[in-house]
């Protein structure tokens, strides 16, 4: 599937729905969209009360300017929970090398996940911090 910006209002179209059929699926493909910057793609993917969030422009440039910083030298996730309703939560782990320090770290981030027009949409993505001592 391709997606292009519209001419008039800079957002991006698409002529398929995500093809996700579990709330895993959807993640992945979310995940192998901003890796491979196709950040029109990934914008698609998120459920519209996300997409109200930001602009497709400022959703391109902070994800453009993040994969210029470093680089995610691993990267799973793992099902914590599903409704019936129709929402699910993952919980993603990356390994993240800066490019500036050669330092890694490991990041976590808690994907909520919805069912929107048939299809799972990434809903909201939180980092988990680590507990302070």
């Amino acid at each position: 599937t391709s997606s292009t910006p519209s001419a008039t209002s800079g957002t991006p179209t698409t002529t398929s729905s995500p093809t996700g059929e579990t709330a895993s699926q959807v993640v992945d493909e979310y995940l192998r969209s901003l890796s491979t910057a196709d950040y029109d793609r990934a914008y698609l993917l998120q459920a519209k009360q996300a997409r109200d969030q930001i602009s497709v422009e400022d959703f391109r440039e902070i994800n453009r300017l993040a994969r210029e910083k470093m680089s995610i030298a691993s990267q799973s996730w793992e099902l914590i929970s599903e409704t019936p309703s129709g929402s699910a939560m993952l919980v993603e782990t990356n390994i993240i090398t800066s490019y500036q320090t050669g330092n890694s770290v490991t990041k976590r981030a808690l994907y909520t996940v919805v069912r929107e027009d048939g299809a799972w949409r990434v809903d909201r993505v939180e980092e988990i911090r680590p507990p302070t001592p």
